[in-house]
């Protein structure tokens, strides 16, 4: 008996050194907390968030990591929309566990952002999106209260024009002079985004102006003529993956008089 039961306690001991200890598949890098900011000083970041104005100037990562053996090294890359803009190799430590960059933001680069932190030899570890929006300039600022919004562009904001819009809509593509897939919520993946109008009661040749929004910020204006007895015209947007957001396109007369806007998100 005594024989027997030496056997049994060897091969549970066997069993036990064979299977991995506690936590043994989590002594890889990992990163524990990711946070963007404006900059980071001695004290650390300052003016943390996860959008940023488009006069920003630079936006910056701080990312806390554990695990972290000796000396190492990690990569962070700085992504607008689908395209790699910058990558930084940033050396981590024991004692100092923090890696952080820095990336200028160029005030036409609106959108979607995204910083990427890979271990440079397992791979991606985490990452971090956030939007620049941008900033209206002062004579095209909006003001808005409780009951309707009022836009001063610069023209005859809010005067009643002699066009009237019967219906406005935007979506994937014209097909027949129609609007086909019309929708409010657009996929950051549409190449083009179509505005449809209807103006019935149009007599005599004359033009419409779709001015387009992203973010209150005027990205384009297309000037469209109308020739009866047709009373429906449309424009379009060129789209980019990082136009992450809120647009508008507001409709204005030939004299530049509002007449009626739509206003549809992008999502990624």
């Amino acid at each position: 008996m005594k024989s027997r039961h030496l056997i049994i306690c060897a091969v549970v001991c066997l069993v036990v050194s064979l299977t991995p200890g506690p936590g043994a598949e989590e002594l890889g890098l990992k990163v524990k907390e990711m946070n963007l900011c404006r900059r980071i000083t001695e004290k650390g970041m300052e003016g943390a968030a996860e959008s940023f104005p488009e006069d920003t100037g630079t936006v910056c990562l701080w990312a806390e990591l554990y695990n972290v053996q000796g000396e190492m090294q990690v990569l962070h890359s700085w992504y607008y929309g689908d395209r790699k803009k910058a990558s930084f190799k940033v050396g981590v430590n024991q004692a100092r566990n923090i890696s952080q960059s820095c990336r200028e933001i160029e005030p036409a680069e609106l959108g979607l952002w995204t910083v990427k932190v890979f271990d440079l030899k397992k791979g991606l570890l985490g990452e971090k999106p956030f939007m620049i929006k941008g900033i209206p300039d002062k004579p095209e600022r909006r003001k808005k209260n409780r009951k309707y919004a009022i836009v001063d562009l610069g023209v005859k904001a809010r005067a009643k024009s002699g066009l009237k819009i019967a219906s406005i809509k935007v979506g994937r593509k014209i097909k027949r002079g129609k609007l086909a897939g019309e929708t409010a919520s657009i996929p950051s993946t549409w190449k083009k985004v179509f505005c449809w109008v209807d103006l019935p009661g149009v007599e005599k040749k004359s033009s419409v102006k779709f001015v387009w929004y992203y973010f209150r910020k005027k990205m384009a204006e297309t000037v469209v003529n109308i020739k009866p007895p047709s009373s429906q015209v449309w424009a379009f947007k060129t789209m980019r993956p990082q136009y992450v957001g809120e647009w508008c396109v507001e409709v204005l007369d030939e004299n530049d008089t509002f007449i009626r806007e739509v206003c549809f998100t992008v999502k990624h």
